[in-house]
C-alpha cells in the first residue's frame, strides 16, 4: 500500500512517540492539526496503524521473555484460527505472529521463570495436543536493536536504535498498584488522554502525568510506539535464525553495531537455545533480502554454523506490558 511523503513521516513521527500530540507532529510534516488528525484515522481505518502500544522494561519488573515457535499438524482453517486466538487473548503472550517454513506461528511469553513458563506451555499443548507437532523454545538475553521502523523514510537519518539487556537485575522496581494500573490502561492505548486514563486509574490528571513522567524518568516506560502493519507499507518481512559458535566479544559489538546501522534489520537479540541470533529483516523485495543476508553472513561468516529464514506474514498481536503481569502483581492469578 503506496503512502505519500506526508503520511511516512506522520508514521515515522508516531513509531517514535506516539503521544506527541498532533500539533507538534503538523509542525514536523508541514501540514495543519486537523489535517494530521484526519490522516491519522484513515491510517488507523486502513489499519496501516494497528494500535498504540507503551513500552514497558519488563525485565525490570522480574519478567524473562521466552520465544516459542510451533509447528502445526492435521490443522483445519478453524483449528488454526482457534489456536491463534487462544493465543492472542491468553495473558502472558506478548508477541504473536504467522509465518512460513518450519514453523507456523512464533510468539513470545511473558513468564516470572521456568516453572510460570512450563505452567503456560502445558495448558497450551495440553488443549491443542493433537494440533501441535512440535515445537522450540528460546529465551531472549539481550537485544542487539530494539524494532525500528526508520526505512519507513529512507532519507530520514535517524538516531540508530539501542539495544539492552533482557535478564532481570538483581534488584527489581517495585511498583505500587496504582502505578501497575496506569501501565494498564497505557498498554494498548498509548496515545490515549490523560484525562481519560486519570479517571480510570482515579487520579487527578495532574497526579497521574506526574507518575507517567516518573515512570518514564526511571526508565521504567521506555517509549510510547504506534505498531504498524509493515505488510501494508510495500515491505517484506523475514525473520532469520542464526546457529553460531561461541561469539568473541568485538565480534559482538561489531555485530550490534551492525545492526544498528543498517536501515533494513527491524530488530535484532541474541537468543539462548538451538539458536544464538534472530534477525528481523524488512525488505523490498528478493534481491534487497539476499543482499541484507550478504551483509548479516559477512559479519558473521567465520562463526556461523547454519541459518534458518522464516517469512512472516501477519502480527496478531503486539504488547509489552501484557494483561496477566497486572493480574500476577497484584495476587489474582
Amino acid at each position: 500500500m503506496k503512502q505519500d511523503l506526508k503520511n511516512k513521516k506522520i508514521l515515522y513521527e508516531l513509531y517514535q512517540d506516539c503521544r506527541v500530540p498532533s500539533k507538534h507532529i503538523a509542525k514536523k510534516v508541514g501540514l495543519s492539526r486537523e489535517a494530521v488528525d484526519y490522516r491519522v484515522k484513515v491510517l488507523e481505518k486502513e489499519e496501516v496503524i494497528r494500535e498504540y502500544i507503551t513500552l514497558v522494561d519488563t525485565p525490570r519488573l522480574g519478567y524473562l521473555t521466552y520465544n516459542v515457535y510451533v509447528n502445526l499438524q492435521n490443522c483445519t482453517e478453524d483449528d488454526e484460527k482457534e489456536i491463534i486466538a487462544y493465543l492472542v487473548k491468553h495473558p502472558f503472550t506478548k508477541w504473536v505472529v504467522n509465518c512460513s517454513g518450519q514453523w507456523d506461528l512464533a510468539l513470545a511469553i511473558a513468564a516470572k521463570d521456568t516453572g510460570h513458563l512450563n505452567n503456560i506451555l502445558y495448558d497450551f499443548t495440553g488443549k491443542f495436543k493433537n494440533k501441535i507437532k512440535f515445537y522450540d523454545i528460546l529465551s531472549t538475553l539481550s537485544v542487539y536493536k530494539d524494532a525500528d521502523v526508520s526505512l519507513v523514510i529512507r532519507d530520514n537519518i535517524t538516531i540508530p536504535k539501542k539495544g539492552f539487556t533482557a535478564v532481570p537485575p538483581q534488584e527489581l522496581y517495585k511498583l505500587d498498584e496504582i502505578d501497575m494500573k496506569i501501565l494498564s490502561e497505557l498498554s494498548t492505548h498509548a496515545r490515549e488522554n490523560i484525562v481519560n486514563i486519570a479517571k480510570e486509574v482515579g487520579l487527578t490528571p495532574e497526579g497521574t502525568s506526574y507518575r507517567i513522567k516518573r515512570l518514564v524518568k526511571e526508565k521504567v516506560i521506555r517509549g510510547f510506539r504506534a505498531v504498524l502493519n509493515v505488510t501494508k507499507l510495500d515491505h517484506l518481512w523475514y525473520m532469520l535464525l542464526i546457529e553460531t559458535t561461541p561469539l568473541p566479544k568485538e565480534i559482538e559489538q561489531k555485530f550490534e553495531m551492525f545492526c544498528q546501522l543498517q536501515k533494513n534489520i527491524f530488530f535484532a537479540d541474541k537468543l539462548l537455545g538451538k539458536w544464538q541470533v534472530r534477525v528481523e529483516i524488512l525488505a523490498d523485495d528478493h534481491q534487497h533480502l539476499n543482499k541484507v543476508m550478504r551483509e548479516v553472513r559477512n559479519v558473521l561468516s567465520d562463526y556461523i554454523r547454519s541459518y534458518e529464514l522464516i517469512i512472516v506474514f501477519n502480527e496478531l498481536k503486539q504488547v509489552s506490558f501484557t494483561e496477566g503481569m497486572l493480574k500476577y502483581s497484584t495476587g489474582h492469578k
